[in-house]
C-alpha cells in the first residue's frame, strides 16, 4: 500500500484547478491510504502453516462531499495479495484496481508490486527487523501515460513488540522512478522518493484493533529539485469476525507541509474536508 498526496491544501483557495488535481490523484491511489496492515500480516503469516498465502480487500471510498458536488469522490476498489513463504524469507506480489463512482465513472489499475522480504529477524524480545526489496511495475492510468518503465525501492521495518496489546513499526523507505522521458509535457517528472512511515496497532479486544499510520515522505524530480514535503495519515478500526475474514472502517488524509510553488502549509489537520476520505473495507484471507 503506497500513498497518495493531497493535491490542493496550498491553494490560495479552493478552486476549480485544485479539485481537478484532487479527482485525480484520488482517482489514482486512493486505497493507498488505508492503515497499512503490516503489523497484522505479520501475525496472520504465523499462523499460517502452508507456505502459500493471499489475501483480497473489497473497499469503498467516498469523502464528505454531496455526490453533485464537483469535488465529490466515490470509488470501489478491489485489491489482491499473493505470498510465498520460505526459510530464506517471502515473495511477494500486490495487485488490484479502482473504479470510480463520479465524473465520468473512470477506471484504473494500479501499479503492481513485486517485492521479495527477507526473514523477520530477533534483536531483543521485543524489537525485530526486516528489510525488502521490490519493483512497481507500470499498469496505471497516469503510469502509462507518464511513460514510467519500472520503479525499483528498497524499505526496512523495524518492530517494537511490547507487552500487552500494543504494536509498532518504524519504515524508512526509498523509490526510484524509471521512465522513458523525463518530462511529461511541462512536468519534471519526479525520480527520487523517500519516505518514513509508522505504525500503531491496538488490539483493544480479543477481535477488535484500532490501526494508526502515518508517514512523511520527500521528492527530488530529474533536475535535482526537491519537491514537496507530504504526509499522509490514517486511521482504521477492525472486526476480525473470523481468522480469515475481517471488516474495517477508516479515514485517512494528506497534505502537504512545504511547496516549492506555494510555500510553507498550513500545518497537519487530522481532517479536512477537501482532502480526507472515509471508507469500508471487507478482507478475505487464506
Amino acid at each position: 500500500m503506497q500513498s497518495r498526496a493531497h493535491p490542493c491544501r496550498f491553494y490560495p483557495a479552493w478552486s476549480s484547478q485544485g479539485a481537478a488535481v484532487l479527482l485525480l490523484l484520488g482517482l489514482v491511489a486512493s486505497p493507498q491510504l488505508r492503515a497499512e496492515s503490516e503489523l497484522e500480516l505479520e501475525q496472520e503469516l504465523s499462523r499460517q502453516a502452508s507456505p502459500l498465502s493471499g489475501a483480497a480487500t473489497l473497499s469503498y471510498f467516498r469523502n464528505s462531499y454531496d455526490a453533485s458536488a464537483y469535488a465529490a469522490y466515490q470509488a470501489v476498489t478491489v485489491d489482491g495479495s499473493l505470498r510465498y513463504r520460505q526459510d530464506w524469507g517471502q515473495l511477494r506480489l500486490t495487485f488490484g484496481g479502482e473504479q470510480e463512482l463520479l465524473h465520468g465513472e473512470q477506471s484504473s489499475w494500479f501499479d503492481p508490486l513485486l517485492e521479495y522480504r527477507t526473514p523477520t529477524w530477533a534483536l531483543s524480545d521485543s524489537l525485530s527487523w526486516q528489510g525488502g526489496v521490490g519493483v512497481y511495475l507500470p499498469a496505471s492510468r497516469t503510469s502509462r501515460k507518464d511513460r514510467l518503465e519500472y520503479a525499483p525501492q528498497a524499505r526496512a521495518y523495524l518492530f517494537w513488540r511490547p507487552e500487552g496489546d500494543w504494536q509498532f513499526y518504524l519504515s524508512p523507505r526509498y523509490r526510484y522512478n524509471q521512465y522513458r522521458y523525463q518530462t511529461a509535457g511541462e512536468q519534471v517528472l519526479t525520480e527520487h522518493q523517500a519516505s518514513v512511515a509508522v505504525d500503531a496497532l491496538w488490539h483493544f479486544r480479543p477481535d477488535w484493533y484500532l490501526d494508526v499510520n502515518g508517514s512523511l515522505g520527500w521528492a527530488r524530480n530529474f533536475y535535482g529539485r526537491s519537491l514537496d514535503t507530504r504526509f499522509t495519515a490514517s486511521e482504521e478500526l477492525g472486526w476480525e469476525v473470523t481468522p480469515h475474514w475481517s471488516l474495517a472502517l477508516g479515514h485517512s488524509n494528506a497534505g502537504r507541509f512545504y511547496d516549492p510553488e506555494y510555500g510553507p502549509g498550513q500545518g497537519f489537520e487530522l481532517y479536512d474536508r477537501r482532502s480526507s476520505t472515509f471508507y469500508l473495507a471487507t478482507t478475505f484471507s487464506f
